[in-house]
């Protein structure tokens, strides 16, 4: 049965490895994840292979430090876009070192006894796999906590995959305990990432646009970028005109990187003049004008669906629409209607 589920998860990763890497065209992040399926393959393949006593040597021992790895720089690339390049090599040191350190259990497990080199070996693959799951949550924390600072529409459903991920790794690694504990053969570990990757993948094939992210902009250094007064008042009356005479808010595609752009300063500039100006974040800064405007189309149209005029008004998502009429006018919608037609 384990030469089975083994197989099983073999062929899953490497169908839908190649049906990412032909769909990497449309999402470029695709590749990356093609890769990790490619490793998994890989990785079951030599375990198949060491079950069937087909090969006498573990040399994927210490490969579940690959997948944390990976992950790590999958994460970052949707988040920031932020390519890969030689530098991040560097990542897989830990693996090499590992590997190195237990070469000869690697090669010859059956005649290998276990030492303290090897005790020591497995202690510092969990440091490294936690560490790595750490900083993929870090980044998706970073990302979420910072979204209002650049971002007008908050969607949810992205990030929900990326704590996904986060969650697997770290119950991949929670699944060691009752194998252990009940000392079986059955794979639980693989199991899980095997789950993880199939379920993800179908997500992500059938809605790509679920890893489109806007880049995360980076806060101004303070100390460093401070400008002069009169800059920042000219460039926050500039923000103002854009956003209230010329009604910006009621692009859709708004962000702060486009806002910044048809300024023609940095984003970071940008940030710096909502914050410390200002005094206003991003997403605050655009959705109370689109709230405003849909309150005053209902008082114009009050027969027009709420929906209509919410998208007439910039928004392209019905839950970022319903969460920001209620943080403006502390009521629902239907509630701000019903209050419409009871003044009348």
């Amino acid at each position: 049965m384990v030469a089975s589920i083994l197989l099983a998860g073999m062929i899953q990763s490497i169908v839908l490895g190649v049906y990412l890497a032909i769909k990497s065209k449309v999402q470029p992040v695709f590749w990356l994840l093609a890769g990790i399926h490619v490793c998994f393959a890989l990785d079951l393949s030599l375990t198949l292979a060491w079950h069937q006593d087909w090969l006498s040597s573990r040399l994927n021992m210490m490969w579940p430090l690959l997948y944390p790895v990976l992950f790590f720089l999958f994460i970052r690339l949707c988040l920031t876009q932020k390519p890969l390049s030689r530098r991040d090599t560097v990542h897989l040191l830990p693996l090499t070192a590992l590997s190195v350190l237990c070469a000869d259990l690697l090669v010859a497990p059956g005649e290998t006894g276990i030492t303290a080199r090897h005790q020591l070996s497995g202690m510092l693959l969990i440091v490294f796999y936690l560490g790595y799951c750490l900083a993929s949550i870090r980044l998706v924390w970073r990302y979420q906590s910072r979204q209002p600072l650049f971002q007008a529409q908050l969607s949810n459903a992205n990030l929900l995959v990326l704590w996904g991920i986060c969650a697997s790794l770290i119950l991949a690694m929670v699944m060691v305990i009752p194998q252990a504990i009940l000392d079986t053969h059955f794979p639980l570990p693989y199991l899980t990432v095997s789950l993880l990757l199939f379920v993800m993948t179908c997500c992500l094939l059938i809605q790509p646009t679920l890893m489109n992210f806007e880049v995360m902009a980076e806060l101004p250094d303070e100390a460093a970028d401070n400008q002069p007064d009169d800059v920042m008042a000219a460039l926050s009356q500039t923000v103002l005109k854009l956003m209230d005479d010329k009604q910006y808010y009621l692009k859709p595609e708004i962000n702060l990187s486009t806002l910044a752009g048809e300024m023609g300063v940095k984003p970071y500039l940008l940030t710096q003049v909502l914050n410390q100006t200002l005094g206003i974040k991003f997403y605050d800064l655009v959705n109370q004008r689109r709230i405003t405007h849909v309150c005053a189309l209902m008082e114009k149209r009050p027969s027009s669906a709420v929906l209509e005029l919410a998208f007439e008004s910039g928004f392209n998502s019905k839950s970022t629409f319903n969460a920001a009429f209620k943080k403006y006018q502390q009521c629902t919608p239907s509630q701000y209607r019903a209050r419409l037609k009871g003044a009348n």
